[in-house]
């Protein structure tokens, strides 16, 4: 388990910007620039943890998951 603690810091990375998109998205739209932003910042994010991943695909996961 010890590759969770390295998928952990982008992980949480992963988190904080989903819930900054989140909140951007719920303000006027003067904050477009700002939600845009976050959602660039939510891929860029999400491509370094896809791509740094070893764990169980996402599909196996899921049927994990299920399962218990």
């Amino acid at each position: 388990m010890d590759n969770n603690k390295e998928f952990k810091k982008p992980v949480d990375r992963l988190s904080r910007e989903i819930a900054q998109l989140k909140a951007a998205l719920y303000q006027s739209p003067t904050n477009r620039t700002r939600a845009t932003l976050a959602w660039d910042d939510l891929l860029k994010a999400s491509r370094e943890v896809s791509a740094n991943w070893s764990g169980p695909s996402v599909l196996e996961e899921i049927r994990a998951q299920r399962e218990r």
